[in-house]
């Protein structure tokens, strides 16, 4: 009997296989990942009249940067979304640091992510989704792997300003959130017998890399628009 040990392990970063997953969602917690997308049993779909968009795949992981490349050339990020309550669904970035050149007054964070839902959208439901996100955590699909732009933009809010990296694969990350909020939706319903739905469903997708408030994340400027010619 297969035991599900990597929902348990702790320790040096962990990619294995073997265990087929299905519907393509990942095994692991963090600490593994598992890359086996069945691509063995790829038949299956031919015989069924399948030529591409297959559910089976082949990929390959990327070490450091965690990245999973498929067979047809997507690539998503291994790493999974998490729950903070000072932020809301946010899922970790690394951008490769070219030259930003930023100004004297502005402080780089201490490490990047990209906000899904913002935590405005469960400010009635704080407790709740504690619980329903370990419930559903191990089960999402893989985020999209952000596509940087090399020039860092500048928001302005008072005496707060907040330089940040566009993300042009917008529609990706519009499309990944419509189904995180479907699970969401889904797993409330089951938990707490009570659904979920996003209002910021017209969210823009940024990074942002430093402000002129010490590098504190929390007093980052939140509500960024898209800047003109992004």
């Amino acid at each position: 009997k297969r035991v599900h040990w990597w929902n348990k392990y702790q320790n040096a970063f962990c990619v294995f296989g073997h265990y087929s997953i299905p519907y393509g969602q990942p095994h692991g917690n963090g600490s593994t990942f598992c890359v086996d997308y069945g691509v063995g049993k790829r038949w299956t779909e031919r015989r069924e009249g399948k030529a591409d968009k297959f559910t089976l795949k082949l990929a390959a992981f990327r070490w450091p940067e965690r990245v999973v490349v498929f067979d047809e050339g997507a690539k998503k990020s291994a790493r999974l979304p998490s729950w903070v309550r000072e932020g809301g669904v946010v899922i970790d970035v690394h951008p490769t640091e070219r030259d930003w050149k930023l100004p004297a007054d502005a402080t780089p964070l201490p490490s990047f992510h990209v906000t899904l839902i913002g935590r405005k959208a469960f400010l009635e439901q704080q407790e709740a989704i504690a619980v329903v996100w370990d419930s559903v955590r191990s089960r999402l699909p893989l985020a999209p792997q952000p596509e940087f732009r090399d020039e860092v933009y500048e928001a302005t809010d008072e005496d707060r300003k907040t330089w940040f990296l566009h993300i042009a694969n917008q529609d990706e990350f519009q499309s990944y959130v419509q189904e995180l909020t479907s699970i969401l939706d889904d797993a409330f319903t089951r938990v707490i017998g009570g659904g979920f739905t996003n209002p910021q469903t017209d969210r823009y997708f940024h990074t942002s890399v430093a402000n002129n408030q010490g590098g504190d994340p929390l007093k980052s400027i939140g509500s960024i628009k898209r800047p003109e010619g992004a």
